[in-house]
This record gives structure tokens, C-alpha cells and sequence, in this order.
């Protein structure tokens, strides 16, 4: 079964490590894993102030501390506003979007697999 590493646990915040058993639970779902399988990107995470960024290499999924200087794509936003993501409250982000509470950036395509995997 594929499961998420942690690269520098010691440094990783309390955000990283709910992510890590978030995606687990998911990637154990063979459909939902297949859906990320076969990506190489990298996605800056920003939850409140906790930064971190997720490493995905066919298959391979990786949580890592901080910002990435080059990701493929980028998340950020209040805890509510990722909360409302996570819990599939998608009716609310438009108001978040729009208020700045959420914001996307890089190529947003490469975000959309992953919707599967950080659902809770």
C-alpha cells in the first residue's frame, strides 16, 4: 500500500502531519490513488501560516516542510477556507476566493487530481 512520507519530521508543522493522514486514508482507495499515480508536480501548501509543500513523483508522495521556489502550483488560505475544501464545502469558496480568504496560483490544472486524495 503507498503511503505519504514526511521529509524532516522535525521541522514539519501540525498542518503537514494531519495531510500525511489525510492522503493515506485516501491513497489506500486504489480509484483515488490511481488518479495521482502518475503525477510529477510540486504544490506549495500555505494554511494560515504554516507553510509546507507536497512532492508528487508517479506514485511517490512526499510532505515537506516550507515553500518550494518552483512549484507547479500553489494553495493558500485561511484554516476555515481549507477546511471548507477539505470537508467538500465548495459552495463556500467563492466568497473566500473573492475575499482573498483562498487563492490559487501556478497551473491550477495540476491541482484538480488532487481534490481525491485531500478530501477528509
Amino acid at each position: 500500500m503507498p503511503e505519504v512520507k514526511i521529509e524532516e519530521m522535525n521541522k514539519i508543522s501540525v498542518a503537514g502531519l494531519i495531510l500525511k493522514k489525510i492522503i493515506d486514508k485516501n491513497i489506500a482507495d486504489p480509484k483515488k490513488f490511481s488518479k495521482v499515480s502518475n503525477l510529477d508536480s510540486i504544490i506549495n501548501l500555505g494554511i494560515g501560516r504554516m507553510k509546507l509543500h507536497l512532492v508528487m513523483k508517479y506514485g511517490a508522495i512526499e510532505v515537506r516542510p516550507g515553500h518550494h521556489p518552483n512549484p507547479t502550483a500553489s494553495v493558500s488560505g485561511t484554516m476555515e477556507a481549507i477546511l471548507d475544501v477539505g470537508q467538500g464545502r465548495y459552495h463556500r469558496v467563492p466568497a473566500k476566493f473573492f475575499s482573498g480568504k483562498f487563492k490559487l496560483g501556478g497551473n491550477v490544472m495540476a491541482l484538480m487530481p488532487l481534490m481525491s486524495i485531500l478530501q477528509m
